[in-house]
């Protein structure tokens, strides 16, 4: 009896120990590199940027749109719709002296053009200096979703994009930067 369940027991072990390698061989397929994007999209000048007042403060919402103006893999004629939230006040920003300062936040929804393969993001920046000194507002990124082809993608990164104060008076020079680390499931084509 002791001699039958010892090897139902070393059974059992081999069963367990060829799941767990199989799985591990799945994890190992499954954990390619993250492929980084670079977007740049260019922001519509009719943009819809709301500021009130509380206090001193400025409380900034909106929803900025644009088209992707530079190619990307699997992302051609793509478009992005932005609603954002955040507030804008007099602060220690990336000069020595005192400045505006705004710290935002909102989710961008990036789309193809059959409105099906898609992906949310969610992201957070504040005012910093920019690539040719001016300000802009610089953070991070991360991919909540993707639908259509991009269903089961994840990924990361940063983003860059004009100052709501500079969309509001319409001096939008910088388009809306994300580079974006993002990783594929296997079963996902990426062509």
């Amino acid at each position: 009896m002791k001699y039958y369940t010892f090897l139902k027991l070393i059974k059992i072990s081999i069963l367990i120990l060829t799941i767990i390698s199989v799985l591990g061989v799945k994890v190992v397929q499954s954990n390619e590199s993250f492929e980084e994007n670079i977007f740049k999209f260019k922001l519509i000048e009719d943009n819809n940027v709301l500021m009130s007042y509380i206090g001193e403060d400025k409380i900034l919402k909106g929803n900025i749109i644009g088209k992707l103006s530079n190619s990307v893999l699997n992302f051609k004629k793509a478009k992005i719709s932005c609603d954002f939230l955040g507030r804008s006040y007099t602060g220690r920003g990336f000069s020595c002296g005192f400045a505006e300062v705004e710290d935002l936040g909102g989710y961008c929804y990036i789309s193809l053009p059959n409105n099906i393969d898609s992906l949310l993001t969610k992201w957070e920046c504040a005012t910093t200096a920019g690539f040719n000194g001016d300000a802009i507002c610089k953070g991070k990124v991360s991919v909540v979703s993707g639908s259509g082809k991009f269903a089961g993608i994840v990924g990361f990164g940063e983003i860059e994009m004009p100052l709501s104060k500079a969309i509001l008076e319409k001096k939008i020079e910088d388009p809306i930067k994300l580079k974006v680390k993002i990783k594929y499931p296997l079963d996902i084509k990426k062509n």
